[in-house]
């Protein structure tokens, strides 16, 4: 944690003053180091690791109507009513696996952040990372053929396909405020 206490620290020294969102994955320790350098800031997590997390964590079963919950959750109005949704998510994982919830229940808010955030820009909140976004799409093409590609061309094909979707919606499309 030292190094992102002196990246940190070196960035207000250059002038830094507000960041509104940190979009991360869950570093020991990052999140209290961004509340002590950024006490007005939000630190978003990662949604990818949240749903492979599920996936793993959960029965099969269990994980398909959490997976359920967390998409209504993606798409919720406002805050409050992710907040509302995230609870039932908390309370389905609880009655499976309580220990997961309990962590869960921890980070609620950084998973949440996103909410707060106008609806046009909340998609962008979520992964700064390219290769979490590739990561991301396979994993949802992988659920969809049943849990996993049978052969190797099947991935080479998704692959390909995830690789033009980034280069028609990331690289192409600024975002604009």
């Amino acid at each position: 944690m030292n190094l992102w206490q002196e990246v940190f620290q070196d960035l207000i020294n250059r002038g830094l003053s507000r960041v509104f969102v940190f979009v991360t994955d869950n570093f020991s320790g990052l999140n209290k180091l961004l509340k002590k350098f950024f006490p007005l800031s939000d630190h978003q997590l990662f949604f990818v690791p949240f749903a492979r997390n599920l996936r793993n964590q959960l029965s099969p079963k269990v994980s398909k109507k959490a997976i359920a919950i967390w998409k209504r959750i993606k798409m919720a109005y406002d805050y409050d009513e992710g907040s509302k949704l995230y609870d039932e998510l908390l309370s389905l994982v609880e009655d499976n696996k309580a220990d997961y919830a309990k962590y869960l229940k921890k980070y609620k808010e950084n998973y949440l952040n996103f909410l707060k955030y106008p609806e046009d820009i909340r998609k962008y909140v979520y992964t700064t990372n390219i290769v979490e976004s590739i990561n991301s799409g396979l994993e949802r093409m992988k659920y969809d053929v049943g849990g996993y590609f049978g052969f190797m061309k099947t991935i080479e094909i998704n692959l390909f396909v995830q690789l033009i979707n980034l280069n028609d919606s990331w690289l192409t499309k600024p975002i604009l405020f």
